[in-house]
C-alpha cells in the first residue's frame, strides 16, 4: 500500500508455463482492464518469462527496482478492488477468464499484498475459486520475479531506510 498512489500502482504479472516460446502479440486484455500486446514492449516470452504490465510506469519505477523487469506497458481501466472479471483474448476468440473477489484474502485489498495464483497449471475453471489464489509472501509483492523470490538487494519502498518494509 502506499498512500496516495490509490489504483495507480495496479499490476498483472503473466508467466510463460509452458514448454516454449509463446508469441503474446496477438492477445488483449479487454475486461476489467484494458491492454493489448501488439506493439507493446514485450510481445513474446521464453518458457518461465514473466511479463508486467503495469497502471503507471512512472509510478511501478519509484516503488520497485525494474532494471531486471519486462514491462510490457501501461494498461487502460482499472482493476475494481471489489472483485472483477480478466479475459485475455486472442482475437475473438477467450483464452482465459476468470473473476477474483477482494474478499477472499483483506491483506490483499489495499493492503500490500498481491493475489497470487497458487498453481497456474490448474484448470483454468478453477480461477475463479479462492482455493486457486493466495496472499503473496512479500508485501508488496515480487512483480516480475514469482512468487517466494526475494527482491534484488537493495530493493526498497520509498522512505523504508533500513528495509523493514515498514
Amino acid at each position: 500500500f502506499v498512500p496516495g498512489a490509490g489504483g495507480n500502482l495496479e499490476l498483472l504479472e503473466l508467466q510463460n508455463i509452458g514448454p516454449g516460446p509463446l508469441d503474446w502479440s496477438g492477445e488483449k486484455f479487454d475486461a476489467g482492464l484494458e491492454f493489448a500486446f501488439e506493439g507493446s514492449q514485450v510481445t513474446s516470452l521464453a518458457p518461465g518469462e514473466y511479463v508486467v504490465i503495469v497502471k503507471s510506469l512512472a509510478l511501478f519505477e519509484s516503488f520497485y527496482d525494474t532494471s531486471s523487469l519486462r514491462i510490457a506497458g501501461e494498461f487502460d481501466g482499472k482493476l475494481d478492488n471489489g472483485g472483477d472479471e480478466i479475459i485475455l483474448k486472442y482475437g475473438s476468440i477467450t483464452i482465459l477468464q476468470f473473476t477474483y473477489q477482494d474478499y477472499w484474502y483483506p491483506s490483499t485489498d489495499g493492503d500490500g499484498r498481491s493475489l497470487v495464483i497458487v498453481d497456474a497449471s490448474k484448470p483454468i475453471e478453477s480461477w475463479g475459486l479462492k482455493e486457486s489464489w493466495k496472499a503473496s509472501a512479500l508485501e508488496g509483492g515480487s512483480p516480475g520475479m514469482g512468487e517466494g523470490t526475494e527482491p534484488p538487494s537493495g530493493l526498497r519502498r520509498p522512505a523504508d531506510l533500513n528495509g523493514d518494509s515498514s
